[in-house]
């Protein structure tokens, strides 16, 4: 019999509701909650419309920081607070996020980068602004300096 090594296990999200990703988070959460695991869920943003059920083994941080930065040095914090094995983001600022989270940490968690979208495609016919082509080029960074990436498509792949 295989002994299985638990893990401390930190996902990153926008939200807890509305999307695909958010809904693979709280699935992956629930799942490895019920395997041991300590899971602690960190988001940031609200959606009216729906919110996920969050497993009950899956502890839920809300981040109070009102920006990007604010919400990368509380998450910073809170994986050297919490001595994180791995840290999981969904989607490219989450993506973004997590990167530079934890950037220069002394004890690095393994970092996993996931794509849901194929951002090329989705950026073909538009018009992008200097911001979103910020973005985009920090998504790229994250990606590649990530442990590992996970696309949910073909298409996905960066």
């Amino acid at each position: 019999m295989r002994k299985v090594i638990k893990k401390s296990v930190l996902l990153v999200c926008s939200s807890i509701g509305g999307g695909g990703a958010e809904r693979v988070a709280v699935n992956l959460g629930a799942e490895l909650a019920r395997r041991d695991h300590k899971v602690i869920l960190f988001y940031w943003s609200d959606k009216i419309d729906r919110t996920y059920s969050v497993d009950p083994g899956v502890r839920v941080h809300r981040s109070t920081g009102a920006s990007q930065i604010s919400r990368m040095i509380e998450l910073r914090r809170m994986i050297s607070a919490s001595n994180v094995d791995v840290v999981i983001s969904f989607a490219d600022v989450a993506n973004v996020i997590c990167s530079l989270s934890i950037v220069g940490l002394k004890n690095r968690p393994t970092f996993l980068a996931t794509v849901h979208s194929d951002v090329r495609a989705r950026d073909t016919n538009i018009k992008l602004s200097s911001k979103h082509r910020l973005l985009l080029y920090l998504h790229k960074y994250a990606c590649h300096r990530a442990d590992h990436v996970v696309a949910v498509s073909d298409g996905a792949r960066l």
